[in-house]
């Protein structure tokens, strides 16, 4: 298994290493371990998440949507995460709508 540090997660998934610290506070993210020296540790499944929280961003989840998201998905309630990114979905419409008719 791989272990990444800090700086190698943060390079690898395109976002600062204050990114994945905020994320940490946030309580989006949580390194798999710790060094004796405080080190933080990752594997490639942090690494996943913090990809997809970057991609649910760009797609203009909140971070707290997206806390819920992780958690439902967490919890193996595929129905309802597919219901929450329908519901985002139909107001990203609306906004192109809105944007459209301000032409």
């Amino acid at each position: 298994m791989t272990s990444l540090g800090i700086g190698a997660l943060a390079k690898r998934a395109g976002v600062r290493i204050d990114t994945v610290r905020y994320y940490e506070r946030s309580g989006l993210l949580a390194p798999k371990s710790r060094l004796e020296s405080g080190y933080r540790r990752y594997s490639e499944a942090e690494l996943t998440r913090l990809r997809f929280i970057r991609r649910a961003q760009v797609l203009g989840f909140s971070l707290k949507e997206i806390g819920e998201l992780l958690a439902l998905s967490k919890a193996r309630n595929v129905a309802r995460v597919k219901r929450a990114a329908e519901v985002k979905l139909a107001d990203v419409e609306e906004r192109i709508a809105a944007l459209v008719r301000m032409r």
